[in-house]
């Protein structure tokens, strides 16, 4: 029966590069793929003429710049959204619009 692994490389041989899949420097690390880029898509271009109601953010989380951002955000340290389920900015402007309802 033959081993199935490949062959160790003889001393003098060239030893065969290990493909490290996100590795700085690859292509894999610096292009998104094909799936993230369907998910990620670019932000639409700001109207020229504002719109009269706020848009609908239709969005389950938000980017950070960091990860103590985020604790600020979570711990009402900082203004900002955390996840669409806990607010959101639609959420807080109909919650806005009904507080103007009831003066």
């Amino acid at each position: 029966m033959s081993d199935p692994r490949p062959a160790k490389p003889q001393p003098g041989e060239p030893q065969p590069e290990t493909p490290q899949p996100g590795k700085r420097g690859t292509p894999a690390a610096t292009t998104p793929g094909e799936n993230t880029r369907a998910v990620h898509l670019p932000l639409p271009p700001v109207p020229a003429q504002p719109p009269l109601a706020p848009p609908v953010y239709r969005t389950a989380a938000f980017t950070f710049g960091s990860a103590a951002e985020y604790a600020a955000v979570l711990a009402s340290g900082m203004p900002g959204f955390s996840y669409s389920r806990i607010d959101n900015p639609t959420v807080e402007a109909l919650a806005a619009a009904i507080a103007a309802l009831e003066g």
